[in-house]
């Protein structure tokens, strides 16, 4: 029951933290909603979430091989299973807490679906702000959450729910990022900078680059192509 867990109808994040562990998470953190350092971030979770009151961040671990090796299918499989693991595990979570009285709201972690926003921001909730007043990671130069075991081999999604804890997350005290600005150097299409932060445009383009950001690139690439064979070697 979870009167037993219970201090002044506020959960034991210990509880909560067992219960996400045990639904194969890796990790896991909590953030109160009233908290101002999340900025626009309360807004988006309350307009989705109206009753929220602790916002949980959760994160599944990518397999580095297959996300730094060169084949494209490879890395594109890993992040899509990770996804389908992360999100299933996380209405898992949803269901348990529904077994003991708690309402709770489960975010999808993969790519934005609101394309009648763009070009505009069009996902839904921002994870990564979260993540890091949780204490999962530091955002980085990249842009990219880093976990102190993981390091950026992780994948993120949070659960909205409607009832206090007894103990909140907070940031790390010690920095991932140690500034070796590697990923500076590794960026083909240099987005990364360490003074004036991410080119969110080449980035997305050069990711995404046959879906909405790069299609005059791809129209461009099949009009000036003699045959199919040039074609394909433009875009691979």
């Amino acid at each position: 029951m979870v009167s037993d867990n219970t201090l002044q109808n506020k959960i034991s994040s210990e509880i909560l933290r067992k219960i996400c562990l045990e639904e194969g998470v890796d990790d896991v953190g909590f953030v109160e909603i009233e908290r101002p350092s999340l900025g626009s971030v309360q807004q988006e979770v309350l307009s989705i979430y109206p009753k929220t009151k602790t916002i949980i961040s959760i994160c599944i671990r990518t397999n580095p091989e297959n996300v730094q090796g060169t084949s494209r299918s490879l890395a594109n499989e890993e992040f899509h299973k990770t996804y389908d693991e992360l999100s299933i595990n996380a209405r898992k979570i949803v269901r348990r807490l529904n077994e003991i009285g708690i309402r709770a709201l489960s975010c999808h972690p993969t790519f934005p679906m609101d394309t009648d926003r763009w070009a505009g921001k069009i996902w839904e909730i921002s994870h990564k702000p979260i993540a890091e007043q949780a204490g999962i990671g530091k955002i980085g130069i990249n842009r990219m959450v880093l976990h102190p075991k993981f390091g950026t081999h992780i994948l993120l999604d949070s659960i909205l729910i409607d009832t206090e804890l007894d103990k909140y997350g907070k940031p790390l005290d010690s920095d991932p990022c140690i500034s070796c600005r590697l990923c500076v150097s590794a960026c083909p299409v240099g987005a990364i900078d360490a003074k004036k932060g991410i080119d969110f445009n080449a980035c997305m383009t050069h990711n995404y680059r046959d879906f909405m950001g790069g299609f005059e690139d791809w129209v461009e690439n099949i009009v000036s192509s003699k045959n199919v064979k040039e074609f394909r070697k433009k875009i691979w």
